[in-house]
């Protein structure tokens, strides 16, 4: 175990005005936002928005780029890539996936100032003369990041392409997640009916089709190389396939002693960090009856007979989320308390944990890339990760690993202290 040591700090980095289910980076220091109040009355829009991650004047902020409405389905599941200078997104609302290309434009911000009736000076900023947003110049911190950023790049929406990816006979057909392969070759959908259909990125036609669950899909990763496709479903199953042949490969089974059912509701597959030519999988399970605990499990590609790390958790939980730009970190999320959980992939070393980081359950997770822009944009040196909920915010969490000292070494250390303490106080008597 780990003495926590480490320098932790949670902060509410933007609000959006609609329930969140997805959140994926889209490039260093850009992420997408999507969610929506679904097809009811409620006045709730359904959409996405892209954000921009900056530091100044020691703290991140984000910026909105990109706002845009989907219509009456809300977006329940997204996953995206570069492409060029353009971002590929793809959404899942019902039964279809919608593709959309983001496109980047170069925005200038133009400010003005003007007093107001109580001679007050504002400061109103100008986007392309159609968009104006104001603010006093009691808010100083604001003012400032405004004045420091002359332009900035934003988005536009453009869709692309739209099919249906679940055809549910015995209810409604509902895609619930969706993957691009590293390298952006395959996009995998999963859905009710139980079935993984892999798509060519090149023209959106299904490449294969693989009868894998007998209930729900609840959620799909790539392995780093795209060749092994990882699922879990409401049959209890986890599943490892051949993305290449459709086959399964391996099927990840939790020996456990007790009479406890558990379902695997999440997976998660990163770079090994023992072995470069392995790779991670980590899975939550939770189990049927409320009263027992839930599981986060990891296994090793080398050998998925047994997980070789657990970590165990009073509440269920509901997010999942790796560091799968080094494989070093592994982010959870709880249903009933919004509670957000960090661990090294070392042993499954806890090194950070907050409470009620959100006011309902947490509806996904998304750790920024362990790049020089992203360090630059947030502003942090080791972990930055951000959450969401549907309580309409996105929280960042971030904390520096670099002090966190193992138990004996902190003992050993504050024993040392005391002797050094008491030979002076010795020294000084004599």
């Amino acid at each position: 175990d780990l003495f926590n040591m480490a320098v932790a700090k949670t902060e509410l980095l933007t609000n959006i005005n609609f329930p969140a289910y997805s959140i994926i980076m889209a490039s260093d220091r850009h992420f997408i936002v999507a969610g929506g109040g679904g097809a009811s009355s409620t006045g709730v829009r359904n959409g996405f928005q892209v954000f921009e991650i900056y530091y100044d004047d020691d703290k991140c902020h984000a910026e909105q780029v990109l706002k845009h409405d989907t219509g009456e389905f809300s977006i329940m599941n997204s996953d995206c890539i570069t492409n060029g200078c353009n971002i590929l997104l793809v959404i899942g609302q019902d039964a279809c996936s919608h593709v959309y290309e983001l496109r980047p434009a170069l925005d200038k911000i133009k400010f003005m100032e003007k007093r107001t009736s109580k001679g007050e000076i504002e400061v109103q900023r100008r986007r392309r003369a159609s968009s104006r947003s104001s603010v006093s110049l009691d808010d100083n911190e604001e003012i400032n990041v405004l004045y420091k950023r002359k332009s900035r790049i934003v988005y536009e929406a453009v869709e692309l392409k739209s099919f249906q990816t679940d055809f549910c006979k015995k209810e409604e057909p509902l895609q619930k997640v969706a993957r691009i392969s590293p390298g952006g070759k395959f996009l995998a959908t999963g859905g009710v009916d139980g079935i993984i259909r892999v798509w060519s990125v090149a023209n959106w036609k299904k490449t294969r089709e693989i009868k894998a669950h007998s209930k729900e899909i609840d959620d799909l990763d790539f392995n780093e190389s795209g060749k092994m496709l990882i699922s879990v479903s409401k049959d209890k199953r986890c599943c490892m396939w051949s993305v290449e042949t459709g086959k399964l490969a391996k099927e990840l089974i939790w020996k456990t002693n007790g009479k406890t059912k558990y379902i695997y509701k999440r997976c998660r597959v990163s770079p090994d960090i023992h072995n470069g030519e392995q790779f991670s999988v980590y899975t939550i399970l939770n189990p049927l009856s409320s009263k027992e605990a839930s599981h986060l499990l990891q296994w090793n590609s080398g050998n998925l007979d047994d997980p070789v790390g657990q970590a165990t958790f009073r509440e269920s939980l509901s997010a999942l989320a790796t560091d799968s730009s080094t494989g070093k970190y592994i982010a959870v999320g709880t249903m009933f308390t919004g509670t957000i959980h960090i661990f090294s992939a070392k042993k499954l070393n806890k090194l950070y944990s907050v409470e009620r980081a959100h006011n309902t359950f947490v509806t996904g997770l998304e750790f920024l890339p362990n790049t020089i822009g992203a360090k630059r944009a947030s502003g942090v040196t080791d972990v930055s990760l951000l959450s969401i909920s549907v309580d309409n915010q996105v929280k960042l969490h971030q904390v520096d690993c670099e002090s966190s000292l193992p138990i004996w070494m902190a003992i050993a250390g504050m024993v040392c202290l005391l002797l050094l303490s008491y030979l002076v106080a010795l020294a000084s008597g004599l």
